[in-house]
Order: structure tokens, then C-alpha cells, then sequence
């Protein structure tokens, strides 16, 4: 018998594991709607996140700088004649470097807080723009922070939970999984009332597992509160860059 074929290698570009958690179970969710030839358990064979390092899951962007001069990459100047914004440069390091090192990758996820800053979505951009890339780019910014997408799919699930969010709808003067991007990206003690780190932390009693079913809500509640978030653009790039990839090397 032919061997199976190998699980198409998909680059996460991320700040850390819970940003990790949070863009590739969507993107999951976008792959199983999609693809029907490919079911939950068999997800694993059909697409892989991978890093840049041995037995990697994702590449932090912390760590871009230093393994793009380890590979001797320099990298300098303006994009189409402009200076870059921000996060351009650091974009197009790690393109580059997913170039060199994983020419064979059917994609790059760039998942990135904005932090309030709606420029890194423009620099990132930018980034994308300044060269043919052999490999598919989607782009994540949650704005202002992945907190925020988690909060598009919340939806109160006994008595308790409604209390909470009607709470914290009287505080705010808004709903906060309606209108995510009207709260901040400013730590718990930074600014409690308007923290979106803070909003979450309430609503989900902190709990991982709660925040999961979060991202496991209905994609077309996803997409119609995600507009001002970032989410609704990285489900729809998704299925517009990747799922035809990972659809041929399935059928």
C-alpha cells in the first residue's frame, strides 16, 4: 500500500500558548466546516502547526529577531517606498525566515494581539505585500487583544452566568461579547472596568475549558460579532487561503 501522505505543515506565528489554543481551534472549526472528507478525529493527519525549531507547535515573534540572524537573514528598508508600521519589519523577518527554513509549508498563521494599536494590522500587511511568498498568509489580529475573540462567542448557559453578564453590561454601558472591541487591552490592574482580560476572567471563572466552548460556538454568531475584532476577517481568510490546500492534499 502507498504511504499516507504527510499532514500539510501549517506555521503558527504567536505570542504565546494560549494565543496558540485560540487561533488554531478556529481554525479548526473552519477546516471541519469546510472539508467534509475530513472529521474531528482525523484532523491530525491532515494538518499539522508546526514551529521553526524541533518538535516546535509555533514560532513565538519574540524569538523572530534572533533566529533570522542565526540564519543570516538581513532584512532592511522601506515597503513600496514607505517606512514600515508597526510589526512590518518583524513580519518580514519571519516570512523570510519561514521561507528559508519551511519553504515547503502550506501556510503561516500571524496571530497577534493589536493591543489597541489598529497600525500592527497595516505593518503586518505591509509585510505580506513585499514579497511572493510560496506559501498562503493569514492574517489574526485580534483587536485589541484574543481575549476579545473569546468573548464574541460567549453566551450565558444557566441563571448564574446571566447575572454575571447583566452585571457587567449596567458596568460597562455596553455588551461586552457584542462590542468586544470597545474594551481594552490593558492588564487587570491596569484598568479593571474595561479590561477585556478582566471581562473574561469574570465570565468564565477563569476556567480554560469555558473559554474553549466559547470558540466553539456557532461560526455565523462568530462572524457577525467579530467585524470590529479581527475574527470575522481570519475565519473568512481561512477558508479563502488554507482550506483549498488542505482540500487537495485530502481528497
Amino acid at each position: 500500500m502507498p504511504p499516507e501522505p504527510a499532514p500539510c505543515q501549517i506555521v503558527v506565528l504567536c505570542e504565546g500558548p494560549a494565543d496558540l489554543r485560540t487561533g488554531t481551534l478556529l481554525a479548526d472549526r473552519v477546516l471541519l466546516e469546510r472539508l467534509p472528507q475530513v472529521r474531528a478525529e482525523s484532523l491530525e493527519s491532515a494538518r499539522a502547526w508546526v514551529g521553526l525549531t524541533p518538535g516546535a507547535s509555533f514560532l513565538r515573534w519574540a524569538s523572530v529577531r534572533e533566529l533570522a540572524e542565526k540564519a543570516g537573514l538581513r532584512l532592511h528598508g522601506q515597503f513600496d517606498g514607505r517606512p514600515g508600521d508597526p510589526d512590518a519589519h518583524q513580519t518580514r523577518r519571519a516570512l523570510a525566515l519561514v521561507q528559508r527554513v519551511a519553504p515547503g509549508a502550506l501556510g503561516v498563521l500571524l496571530l497577534r494581539d493589536s493591543d489597541g494599536c489598529r497600525k500592527r494590522i497595516s505593518g503586518i500587511q505591509q509585510a505580506v505585500d513585499s514579497g511572493k511568498w510560496p506559501f498562503e498568509t493569514v492574517l489574526g489580529v485580534a483587536h485589541p487583544n484574543r481575549e476579545c475573540w473569546v468573548l464574541a462567542g460567549y453566551t450565558p448557559r444557566n441563571a448564574e452566568e446571566q447575572d454575571l453578564l447583566r452585571i457587567l453590561r449596567e458596568e460597562l454601558g455596553f455588551d461586552p461579547c457584542e462590542k468586544a472591541h470597545r474594551l481594552t487591552a490593558r492588564s487587570r490592574s491596569q484598568e479593571t472596568k474595561r479590561s477585556a482580560k478582566s471581562v473574561l476572567g469574570k465570565l468564565t471563572n477563569g476556567r480554560l475549558e469555558r473559554e474553549e466552548e466559547c470558540l466553539c460556538a456557532d461560526l455565523p454568531l462568530l462572524k457577525k460579532r467579530g467585524r470590529e475584532i479581527g475574527l470575522t476577517e481570519y475565519l473568512d481568510q481561512m477558508a479563502v487561503k488554507l482550506v483549498p490546500g488542505v482540500s487537495d492534499a485530502t481528497a
